[in-house]
């Protein structure tokens, strides 16, 4: 046991200096000195590349669709909406930029380097409709590079088509259940490990004892919107280190071992605060938006900086990335601390435990 666990007064101030490091590292835009270090313009080729996204109509799935498509990759776009997928694709073609306000800015993007642009309908709130999903993806390629689990609702109520609390159902649920679905298409033979970036948040640490409070799952009582979110996000990084467990590399004192066949990086992410529909679907944020628009730009950062960090998670060399995997990185670019029991042997446990619940869930619903 560890000397925190054994000594309340030690675990206690453990406690607080996570919360202080936590904040120093959400990517608040007046704390001018953390800022990312690594910027699109560092951002190699992707043609070739295989590159699925779960909500990249909007946000920063949309701006993570852009900066690969603009370089080539074949970009898969789940959305649940034709209509809104259809929008998004527009304005990739082009190039367009949401500003802190959301509001769309166009960049003409280069027509001889850009890739291809697909949607693929998905609702994450219905685990029938991720199947379906999954059963496209498989038809329409052989490979996938890369998994962005970017897609997610935040403060709200309401239930899944299946009944889970809308929050955790879509982006807990609906993600494993895709991750499942598509470890075939990650695990097909390659020069390079292929990679599953899950977006998580520094709220983690705000989620009950143990993570998740399966009881209340499955109690039908309503919740508390903004503890159900943060123990969907503490599920998020639990399932990124299930997946490393089970298909990551092995490494220890800085040293890996060599890539296995069907190898599979696994990192979880902060993205910052970021002005997306996410956020800005909140009545306050709305309010702030038109009233005080230079403090948006003092708090939050824009659904592009928000994006850096997961594709520099997918990006950033093999050696690196896979030290990484199995962990969570803040803002910006850097190996972030996760809650206590999310740590070493903790964490892997508790990887088996959401993974196994969210299959036990699944097969209720064949």
């Amino acid at each position: 046991m560890s000397t925190a666990a054994a000594n309340p007064i030690a675990a206690f101030f453990a406690s607080v200096w996570l919360q202080i490091l936590t904040v120093w590292h959400t990517g608040l835009m007046f704390i001018p000195w953390v800022r990312p270090h690594w910027g699109l313009n560092d951002m190699a080729d992707q043609r070739g590349r295989v590159i699925v996204i779960t909500g990249g109509n909007s946000g920063t799935g949309y701006a993570t669709a852009l900066a690969y498509y603009s370089r080539g990759a074949r970009v898969l776009i789940l959305c649940r909406s034709a209509e809104r997928a259809a929008k998004a694709i527009a304005d990739l073609k082009r190039g367009g930029v949401a500003n802190v306000l959301s509001e769309m800015e166009y960049t003409p993007v280069n027509e001889e380097r850009v890739g291809t642009l697909e949607h693929i309908p998905c609702d994450l709130a219905d685990l029938h409709s991720v199947d379906e999903a999954a059963r496209m993806i498989a038809e329409r390629v052989d490979r996938v590079d890369v998994l962005f689990a970017n897609a997610g609702v935040m403060g709200m109520n309401g239930r899944t088509k299946q009944g889970y609390p809308l929050q955790f159902g879509t982006n807990v649920l609906g993600h494993q259940r895709l991750m499942a679905h598509l470890l075939p298409l990650l695990r097909t033979p390659r020069p390079r490990p292929a990679r599953i970036i899950s977006l998580a948040s520094a709220t983690h640490i705000q989620a009950p004892p143990g993570g998740i409070d399966y009881a209340g799952l499955d109690s039908g009582a309503d919740r508390n919107v903004w503890l159900e979110y943060s123990e969907s996000k503490w599920a998020i990084i639990a399932l990124a280190k299930y997946v490393h467990a089970h298909y990551g590399p092995t490494c220890k004192d800085g040293v890996c071992s060599v890539p296995a066949p069907g190898e599979i990086i696994s990192i979880a992410v902060h993205p910052g605060l970021v002005s997306t529909n996410l956020f800005m679907h909140l009545q306050t944020a709305k309010w702030l938006s038109y009233t005080f628009t230079w403090l948006l730009k003092l708090v939050l950062c824009t659904a592009t900086i928000g994006s850096l960090n997961q594709i520099w998670a997918a990006e950033v060399a093999d050696p690196i990335a896979r030290e990484l995997s199995g962990g969570y990185v803040w803002c910006f670019q850097e190996r972030g601390r996760e809650r206590v029991d999310l740590e070493a042997e903790a964490g892997t446990a508790a990887g088996e435990t959401v993974w196994a619940w969210c299959e036990a869930q699944a097969a209720r619903h064949e």
